[in-house]
């Protein structure tokens, strides 16, 4: 018995993965002038370095991990 169908799920999927891309790929993008950003997305990621403030000093590791998390959701999930 399955409420949700199988095109559905893909479409859920899809959506959860383009997400990751745009968010992810946007810090990829503008790390290095993060803190000085005021578009909606800028603001975004200033609001979540503030429960993790590694998203605000350039930290390689971060860096690394949305960099393959950005490219690797959207490509899994597809």
């Amino acid at each position: 018995f399955n409420i949700i169908s199988t095109a559905h799920k893909a479409r859920l999927t899809l959506l959860g993965g383009c997400i990751h891309f745009i968010l992810e790929g946007y810090f990829v993008y503008n790390h290095k002038t993060m803190p000085r950003r005021l578009d909606l997305l800028g603001q975004m990621w200033k609001e979540y370095a503030k429960a993790d403030s590694r998203y605000m000093t350039m930290e390689p590791f971060v860096l690394c991990m949305e960099s393959i998390t950005a490219v690797s959701v959207l490509y899994l999930r597809l």
